[in-house]
């Protein structure tokens, strides 16, 4: 899962009624499963939405525009993971990472320092294409950014990783999701390992600690003149020789140099540039283009590359598939 930030965190059009939700309404489609299968992925989306709302709340706009789109989404990406070929993902492995993952911190969700509970059960492939590392007798082993798609492997991680962007372009990836890691904004990094400045896995420094271009800070933390400090918030001071106002709650540096609120659009609506030239936050992962939210394209229609379509789908032989590595 890295990262067209995540997430980490499209794929679906989930049916109401086979995931026991009663406030979808975006009709995304799962793989069959039971109903057993449903309510822990509902279980899990649930719980996973809940905790990027409150650590990263405008990824959650950025990615899926709400709550129900999100859980939406992670339920049908769920769906898909434990149906996914050598997987052996169990209800109950779903269920009790769901319960652990309101004890996660900002920091562990940002760098896929997952709890216990939602280790991965190993799978049964040891090579060929993968979506989950629970799918490999190893690791599903991915080499680009965003790293939707691997290779099951019995080779250590590479020590190379690349940089996850800073400021408002991290906002469109997801961010991992317990129990189903994809790598998104860990960059190809091993669970509670950074990318650092020098494109190296590096474990990452705790708010306070000395920071480097070799020593990073765990995410959504900033290295501010050698030491690891929390973003600025809204009022905050900002600009040059400041420390960057925080992208993943909803700010940038307004033109008085302090931290205001990124101005946000829905797909379809209009999103005009500001006199600096920025423009807003389209959600759902659509793009600003003449001055339009364009939405992304629908699970299983023609698209041309995979940003135009809405994690966790990926676009393969011109269509938005969701899991599409998983039977390569």
């Amino acid at each position: 899962m890295i990262a067209r930030p995540s997430a980490l965190v499209a794929a679906l059009l989930w049916g109401c009624s086979a995931l026991a939700c009663s406030s979808c309404g975006n009709n995304t489609p799962v793989p069959n499963t039971s109903d057993a299968q449903a309510a822990a992925c509902d279980k899990l989306a649930r719980a996973y939405c809940a905790q990027v709302e409150a650590c990263a709340p405008a990824v959650l706009f950025r990615s899926f525009a709400d709550l129900a789109s999100c859980q939406g989404r992670v339920a049908a990406d769920c769906a898909a993971a434990t149906s996914a070929d050598g997987a052996h993902l169990q209800n109950q492995n779903v269920a009790g990472c769901a319960d652990a993952i309101p004890s996660m911190s900002c920091t562990d969700l940002f760098t896929g320092l997952h709890p216990a509970a939602c280790a991965m059960p190993t799978g049964n492939r040891f090579t060929g294409g993968c979506t989950y590392t629970a799918q490999c007798l190893s690791t599903c082993v991915r080499d680009s950014v965003p790293q939707w798609c691997g290779a099951c492997s019995t080779e250590p991680p590479s020590a190379s990783c690349a940089v996850v962007p800073d400021g408002e372009g991290a906002l469109a990836v997801p961010l991992d999701v317990p129990g189903l890691t994809r790598g998104t904004h860990r960059s190809g990094c091993a669970q509670g390992l950074v990318c650092s400045a020098k494109n190296k896995c590096a474990a990452g420094a705790a708010e306070g600690a000395p920071c480097s271009e070799t020593v990073p800070c765990l995410r959504p933390l900033t290295c501010d003149a050698g030491t690891c400090r929390k973003l600025a918030v809204k009022g905050d001071p900002c600009g040059v020789g400041k420390v960057e106002c925080d992208p993943y709650r909803g700010f940038r540096c307004g033109a008085e140099g302090k931290c205001v609120e990124i101005p946000r659009a829905s797909e379809g609506q209009v999103c005009p540039a500001d006199a600096g030239g920025r423009i807003p936050l389209c959600a759902r992962s659509s793009k600003c283009s003449e001055g339009v939210c364009i939405p992304t394209v629908a699970d299983g229609a023609e698209c041309t590359s995979s940003s135009q379509c809405l994690w966790p789908a990926v676009c393969v032989g011109q269509k938005c598939v969701v899991a599409a590595c998983a039977t390569m």
